[in-house]
Formats: C-alpha cells, sequence, structure tokens
C-alpha cells in the first residue's frame, strides 16, 4: 500500500519548541516530592546522579512566550498507549489529564526511553502527532517504522535520544563512533527486539550503548548500520521507502541475524 505521507506544518501547523528542556518532580515510592527541575537541560540526575534510585514526575511545559502547539489530550493518551504497547514506557507508567507522567524506578532502560518519548510530547509534539497519525491513516505499518521517520524529520539533538535518528542524511549519536543512514531500518527493527526484554542496566550508562551490544551480540557489526555500506541489507533509498507496510514483517521475525536477512530479502524481492 502507497502512504501519502501527511504534510505536517501545512495541514495543521504544529508548532514544536526552540529548545527541549524538561520540567520534573523527583519523587519517593510514597509519592513525597523530593526535588523539583524546572526548564532542565537533561535527565542526568535521575538517570545517574544522586536522585537516580527514586520515582520521577514528568511535568508538561508552560507556554511562556515560546510559541509552540501543546497535543491535545487524546494524540497525547494514544501517544502513550503506543509506546507503553511497544517497549518504550514501563505498563505502571501513571498519566493524568494534565499530560504528568509519574514513571516509577525500574529498568534503566525503559525508563529513559519513557522520558525521552515525553520529552518528545512537550518539546516535539510533531513527533507523537505525526507517528499517530500515520498508524491511523496505515494500521499495517508497525510503531517503529512511524517512529524512525518522525525523528528523522524532527530530531535535533541525538544526545537526548536513544535511537541515532535526527534531521539530515545521516544521525550521529554521542555514545557511537559513527554515523546511521536515516533509512536504515536495521536499527529500528532490533531496537523494537531490544525493547521486548531489555536488560535491567545500561552499558556504561548509556542506553544507546546498550542497544549497540544487543546488535552486536546478534552478530551484526558497526559496519552493517554504518554509512559507508549503503548497498548492504536494510539500507533502504530514502526515508519514505521506510514508511512501506510490507516491511512490518521484520519486526515479527525470529531475533536471529540469518533468519532477519532471509526476510528482508524475500520481501524485497517480492515488493
Amino acid at each position: 500500500m502507497k502512504l501519502v505521507v501527511p504534510k505536517l506544518l501545512r495541514d495543521v501547523c504544529i508548532q514544536n519548541r526552540y529548545d527541549d528542556y524538561v520540567s520534573f518532580n523527583v519523587v519517593s515510592s510514597s509519592g513525597r516530592k523530593i526535588a523539583t527541575y524546572n526548564q532542565s537541560a537533561c535527565y542526568a540526575d535521575v538517570m545517574e546522579g544522586t536522585n537516580r534510585k527514586h520515582d520521577v514526575r514528568c511535568l508538561p511545559l508552560l507556554n511562556d512566550g515560546d510559541y509552540f502547539t501543546p497535543l491535545s489530550n487524546n494524540v497525547f493518551n494514544q501517544w502513550c498507549r503506543l509506546c507503553a504497547k511497544h517497549g518504550l514506557m514501563a505498563k505502571d507508567t501513571k498519566i493524568n489529564d494534565k499530560q504528568e507522567c509519574l514513571f516509577k524506578r525500574g529498568n534503566v532502560n525503559t525508563m529513559y526511553a519513557g522520558l525521552c518519548c515525553y520529552r518528545w510530547s512537550q518539546n516535539q509534539p510533531a513527533i507523537p502527532w505525526l507517528v499517530v497519525r500515520i498508524l491511523k491513516q496505515n494500521s499495517k505499518i508497525h510503531f517503529y517504522q512511524a517512529l524512525q521517520y518522525a525523528l528523522h524529520k524532527y530530531v535535533t539533538n541525538t544526545n537526548h535520544s536513544f535511537l541515532p535518528y535526527s534531521i539530515g542524511d545521516a544521525g550521529w549519536h554521542c555514545d557511537l563512533d559513527y554515523a546511521i543512514p536515516a533509512a536504515n531500518i536495521l536499527v529500528s527493527v532490533l531496537t523494537s527486539w531490544f525493547f521486548k526484554e531489555p536488560p535491567e542496566t545500561a552499558k556504561n550508562g548509556s542506553v544507546m550503548e546498550s542497544i549497540e551490544a544487543y546488535w552486536i551480540k546478534l552478530g551484526f557489526t558497526p559496519p552493517d548500520m554504518g554509512v559507508g555500506n549503503k548497498n548492504k541489507p536494510f539500507h533502504l533509498k530514502s526515508i519514505n521507502d521506510v514508511l512501506w507496510d510490507g516491511w512490518a514483517a521484520l519486526f515479527d521475525v525470529k531475533p536471529e541475524k540469518d533468519t532477519l536477512i532471509e526476510t528482508y530479502t524475500r520481501i524485497k524481492e517480492n515488493r
């Protein structure tokens, strides 16, 4: 099925913020507020610092003169449900009608992914809006395909992400030594597998390094991913090709390198 990609800004004028600051409270397991962070640059203190053992209540940003378009509660709730369904938010994450999210302390990889997804909902609402819109238009597309496309369109700071996809032909991440082509669907497939059963701890404190270690364990080396190997499997011609619903079958195969390559080859030949 051919997908007509939504022309986001022209259709609904979704406006992202110019920064990606976050506001949140650090809370105890009983709900007692321990610390407050307003307009903080990152989540480092709750991931690696003094408050790394406590829960986090994320708070929506006020529209304080910096024009941006807040998500409707309907889209925000759909976004959170999709993230939880696909392993990017813990099942016990609590949200309310004020678009606050309480992240209970647990698996560090899942928690950081959830914090990133919340950040996007507040600072780059075009990302969740576009993912929800694409999946509504074609339910055969896998969530991670839509996410890859949206991240490529709107992410400018991959250091505040668990994936290397960003604006441009290739994305860089501070914890990788090489760039990932925007249309490399392999990273999305392996990330979807990773978050089905993520390890409890992050390698060197980095979720991106944990994901990289996972794909290396499966036999995919960094050169399989990098920009210098665009003729290898999984490197598609353009970012729009990522949204072909035929690729969705890749996300359901057994997590083995040979099986994945065989499935990719068969799908490509029958396209």
